[in-house]
Formats: structure tokens, C-alpha cells, sequence
């Protein structure tokens, strides 16, 4: 099953109970359509055999609550019992047997209740006949009856699970609509598929608020769920499907309208990581030709897109983006920036290598010794600086990053968030020792919380605590050491002298 096979209708009513009762509508207005036929087939006209076939055919509407009763008590009574086998399965395993037996009970008694609804529709059909001297037809066959069945007769979980999210985003108001698209996060992508068959009768406004989140959970989908809202009739739906996209394209399609048609056109039935990686390389050709200005209002613009801004957005289709930059020839003109002498260049430089991935032999003559005087750089380039030389697993970036983090002045509250970030990173135990002593130093928020959280955290999974100060940390590592391998419990805490 696929999204762009879905279509727009006009009906805004996909409830539970409202589709079990157009369903049985269809059936009677099928009956009375043949009687109408048969009246015309005895001379009279279309309009009178119209009139004459609902007239003798009675209160339509009485007969439709009366079938749709006898459904829905069906469709609840499989609710109730899908959530006692849920129950039961959990319990005990020996109640297995009794309530596969339970289950095949309801499902033959829900299909006692369609053949009872069939059976109620024939008998008033054959009554309404013979009211205008029609002969009484036959009963039908079960073959036929096989054939006009109901459709959802056979109510299974997977159908009410889902016939359930069609209902709760029908019902929901736009600002509940992202917690409704995180729940259907959870479901398989053929049944999010059919859950989304109900897209076409939500208002724009919550149009608008389901995709997003859908698109991060089935990166692999993304091309083919924005399809939704790119053929969606309302333009505002379709502008934040536009710019989604151009995450995918890195273009700007608000600014280069234009733009969107030739790319969507060529990319739309491609995967989405084919898209990105095709892109990605487009993008790069297109600044290689730029002047520095150029190049630096390009990337500022750009480095705002997930693919820059964050790595993780390639890795979750399967795309390196540091060696679709690196095979493209973009890291030279980075590495130019870098080396500029406007402050404004360099900055820009350093943000995208830290996207991208910078040649270690650059990085270790151009970002260490920025390293070794952190206190020189603006926040904007310590962060920058920090995360290109994260990027590199190895030995010289830790000792770089480590020695940076010892003389980092405490500036404020976040002065160690992004050192530390990138040191608890790198998963090596042998920096807990020096990260203690320099909370031990400080003592502060600024060393408690910032090397706490973003640095111990992620290397011991011990949470954060206000109380966590340094002599409570020296304690921690006392008691602890021993868990880890003999080159790490060997090693003491330091005295550090914190940079004001």
C-alpha cells in the first residue's frame, strides 16, 4: 500500500459508526435502485419509479439505525474481547485455548449479525415488491450473499486499532494533532498508510500539524508522506510541505520558487535518501563556484537545514554525508574559509566542517591551536571549533579537547556545555577523574550542571543532581572505580586550577 495512492474526496465523515452506517445505506439504496429499475422496466417513468420505490420501500431511515444497531453491538462486543485476550494472553498462557475458542465464537456470531443485516434488507426489499404487485424474487444465494458482503463484517485488531487513530485524528483539534502523529509512530508503515486514507477529510489546519512528526519517525517515507501535503489543495499545506523539503533539496524553495517544480518533478517517485545524497552534491557544486561573500551567505542560510545542522538527519537514511561532501570537493573551500581573514568567514568555515567532517592533518594544524586558548574565542566559534574537532575518534582530538576543557574560563552558566558535550561523546571512561576535579575546583552551577549533565552523564549514567558537587562526585568515584578497567581505576583525581 502506498500515500500517493490515496485520494480526495469531499466526505469529512470516516468515524467508526458513521462508515458502518454509509456502508449499510449503499446496500439499501442498491435495493431500492433495483426496484426502481424493475418499476421503469414496467412503464413507468424514472421520476415516478424514484418516488414510488422509496415510498414503498419505507423508512430508510428507520431501517438503517435499525441494521446499524445490530453492527455496531457486533463491532463493540470484538472492542471489548480484542482488549480481554490483550489482558488474558498477558496473565496466563493457560487461558489460551478458551479464548481462542471465545474469539472464534464472536467472529462467527459476527457474521450471524451481517447475514442477519442481509437478511433484513432482502425481506424489506421483497415486502416493498409486493406492495406494487412486483413478483417476490428468490433469496439469494449464499454465493451472492459472499459477494455483496458488508464490507468490515470480519472486524480484526489491526482493523479497529486503526479504524480507532482514524477516528482520534478526525476529532482532534490542530493543537492536538502532534501527539496524535506521535502515537501513530508507533504503528508499521502499511498500517500508518491506511490510517492516513482519513487525511483527505481533516481540516488544513491539522493537515498541516500531522506530517512533520511523521516524516522524522519514517525518514525512509519522507518523499512519499510530503507527497500528501505537496498535492494538498490548500496552499498553506503545501508552503510548509515546500519548505520541509527543502531540507531534502538544500534549496531554498521560498526563495527560489522556482525551483520546486524541476527538483520535486525529478526526485518525487526516487528515494528519499537517493534525494538527499543527489542534492547534497548539487549543493556542493553550486558553492564551489561562489565568491567568498557568496559562499558565506549560502552556507549561513543553509546551515540552518537539518543536514547541516545535524548529521544524525543523513545517518537515519544511510547517507555519509562527510564523504558525499568530501567525494563532492567541498572541504577545500571550507578549509578556505577558514583560513580567511574576516571573522565572519572563518565562523562560517568552522560550522560547516563541523557539519561535514574536516582532514585531520587541517584540523591538527588549524583547529588544536585554536584548542590551546579557548578563552581567545568568541562562544559562537568555541562551539564551532569544538564540534569539527569532535567529530575526529581519535587520540590527539580527546587530548585536545580534554586539555581544552582544563583551560576554559567560566564565563557564565553554559560555559562547559559544549566541551563537555563532545567529550562525553567519545564513550572513554579515563576522562571521569579529570571531569570530577574540575567540578571539585568550581563547585558552581556552571561545572555541577555543565560537566555534570552534558559530560558524566553520558560517561557513568549517573542523572543529574543539584546536590552533585564535587565532593559528592569524589565519593561516587571512590565507591564506583573499581567497576571499571584497571588503566581507569588507577588514575586519581587532579587538582585543577579553574580559569576566571
Amino acid at each position: 500500500m502506498n500515500v500517493r495512492g490515496l485520494m480526495w474526496t469531499g466526505d469529512r465523515s470516516v468515524g467508526v459508526p458513521e462508515l458502518v452506517e454509509e456502508d449499510i445505506r449503499c446496500e439499501l439504496e442498491a435495493h431500492v435502485g433495483m426496484l426502481r429499475d424493475e418499476l421503469i422496466a414496467g412503464g413507468r417513468s424514472a421520476e415516478e419509479a424514484e418516488r414510488v420505490a422509496r415510498e414503498r420501500f419505507g423508512d430508510v431511515e428507520a431501517v438503517v439505525r435499525d441494521c446499524r444497531d445490530v453492527r455496531l453491538r457486533g463491532y463493540r462486543r470484538m472492542q471489548r474481547l480484542n482488549v480481554v485476550l490483550v489482558l488474558a494472553l498477558v496473565v496466563v498462557a493457560a487461558y489460551a485455548a478458551w479464548l481462542a475458542h471465545a474469539a472464534n465464537r464472536a467472529h462467527l456470531e459476527a457474521r450471524d449479525q451481517a447475514a442477519q443485516i442481509k437478511q433484513m434488507m432482502v425481506e424489506r426489499l421483497q415486502l416493498a415488491r409486493a406492495s406494487v404487485g412486483g413478483a417476490v424474487p428468490k433469496s439469494p444465494s449464499p454465493e451472492e450473499l459472499r459477494r455483496r458482503e458488508l464490507p468490515g463484517a470480519d472486524i480484526d485488531p489491526i482493523s479497529i486499532r486503526i479504524r480507532t487513530h482514524m477516528t482520534n485524528l478526525l476529532h482532534a483539534p490542530p493543537n492536538e494533532i502532534r501527539g496524535r502523529a506521535l502515537e501513530l509512530r508507533k504503528l508499521p508503515y502499511d498500517e500508518l498508510v491506511r490510517v492516513l486514507r482519513v487525511y483527505p477529510q481533516m481540516t488544513p489546519a491539522a493537515r498541516q500539524q500531522l506530517i512533520g512528526p511523521l516524516v522524522a519517525a519514517y525518514p525512509e517515507h519522507a518523499l512519499e508522506l510530503l507527497t500528501l501535503q505537496v498535492d494538498d489543495p490548500d496552499e498553506e499545506v503545501q508552503a510548509a510541505a515546500r519548505a520541509r523539503l527543502s531540507h531534502y533539496a538544500m534549496i531554498d524553495f521560498e526563495a527560489d520558487p522556482g525551483a520546486f517544480v524541476p527538483w520535486w518533478e525529478r526526485y518525487r517517485d526516487r528515494s528519499t535518501a537517493d534525494a538527499l545524497a543527489e542534492s547534497t552534491r548539487a549543493f556542493a557544486a553550486r558553492v564551489q563556484g561562489l565568491s567568498e561573500a557568496d559562499a558565506v551567505a549560502v552556507l549561513q542560510q543553509r546551515l540552518e537545514m537539518s543536514p547541516l545542522r545535524s548529521p544524525e538527519f543523513a545517518k537515519a537514511l544511510g547517507v555519509d554525508l562527510a564523504k558525499v561532501w568530501q567525494a563532492s570537493g567541498l572541504r577545500e573551500p571550507l578549509e578556505r574559509l577558514v583560513m580567511s581573514p574576516a571573522a565572519e568567514a572563518q565562523l562560517t568555515g568552522w560550522r560547516a566542517l563541523a557539519a561535514t567532517g574536516g582532514d585531520e592533518d587541517f584540523l591538527r594544524r588549524h583547529a588544536a591551536p585554536l584548542l590551546a586558548a579557548p578563552g581567545d574565542l568568541s562562544p559562537a566559534m568555541q562551539r564551532a571549533v569544538y564540534r569539527t574537532v569532535g567529530r575526529s575518534q581519535s587520540e590527539w582530538a580527546t587530548q585536545a579537547l580534554k586539555r581544552a576543557m582544563l583551560v576554559t574560563p567560566v564565563r557564565g552558566d553554559d560555559s562547559f556545555y559544549d566541551i563537555a558535550r563532545e567529550l562525553g561523546a567519545r564513550d572513554d571512561p579515563s576522562l571521569i577523574p579529570t571531569m570530577i576535579g574540575m567540578i571539585e575546583a568550581d563547585d558552581t552551577y556552571a561545572t555541577i550542571y555543565g560537566i555534570g549533565w552534558f559530560g558524566l552523564h553520558k560517561l557513568t549514567g549517573v542523572p543529574f543532581g543539584e546536590s552533585h558537587n564535587g565532593k559528592w562526585w569524589r565519593d561516587w568515584w571512590r565507591k564506583n572505580r573499581g567497576s571499571f578497567p584497571a588503566t581507569v581505576r588507577d588514575l586519581t583525581i587532579p587538582h585543577i586550577e579553574i580559569v576566571r
